[in-house]
């Protein structure tokens, strides 16, 4: 187990999200403003959209346009509508259980909390133990920060997707932020963030050869 806390673990097949849009201008993922071109808002749409680039890595079919990841936002988005002040951990979790359910994806999601009281959070390295066992199976992560904590480039009441957790005492989250890679340390968010959040990963339920 030592072992593994000491290894880095990164999705394999991340150009799935090198992505070209209309103008042929690069994108990494997506991106929650792109809703705005669908017709839907986007201020409240990073759960859909993190929804949307986890579930894009088994369903891209070697498309690389990011007119596509777009239709998948757009599907989605019905099973994961944010409220006015965003896309909570309970919504999230029902929405993408049913979306997976209905594309006939074996996929069930289950989700770590990290509750406002400090003393019930999970330490960094359970949290990081509990995305590595997504990740080692080739399965993206989500992340909701509802406040961020000490670290400038993060976000309050926001949904990002992790692609990777790194190794050793103090693990830090890879993670994409619409259209950024970014990188968070989890022991100093947990540590900081007033609100906590949640992590969710999404486990097989049968064999896939994805």
């Amino acid at each position: 187990m030592e072992q593994l806390q000491n290894q880095t673990v990164e999705l394999q097949n991340q150009g799935v999200y090198a992505l070209k849009n209309a103008r042929g201008t690069a994108a990494l993922g997506g991106n929650q403003w792109w809703l705005r071109e669908i017709g839907l808002k986007p201020e409240s749409g990073c759960g859909p959209t993190t929804a949307a680039n986890i579930f894009w890595y088994f369903l891209h079919n070697n498309r690389h346009d990011a007119v596509s990841l777009l239709k998948l936002m757009g599907e989605i988005y019905p099973y994961a509508k944010p409220s006015p002040i965003g896309l909570m951990p309970g919504r999230f979790l029902r929405g993408t259980a049913a979306f997976a359910k209905d594309r006939g994806l074996p996929l069930r999601p289950e989700i770590l909390r990290a509750w406002p009281k400090p003393f019930w959070r999970p330490t960094a390295q359970q949290a990081a133990a509990f995305l590595r066992g997504a990740l080692e199976k080739g399965i993206p992560a989500a992340f909701l920060m509802l406040s961020k904590g000490a670290d400038p480039t993060l976000d309050h009441w926001h949904w990002v997707t992790v692609t990777g957790v790194t190794g050793g005492a103090d693990p830090e989250l890879l993670i994409m932020d619409n259209g950024n890679r970014k990188r968070a340390n989890l022991q100093g968010w947990l540590e900081k963030s007033l609100l906590g959040g949640a992590f969710v990963r999404f486990t097989p339920t049968m064999k896939q050869g994805v």
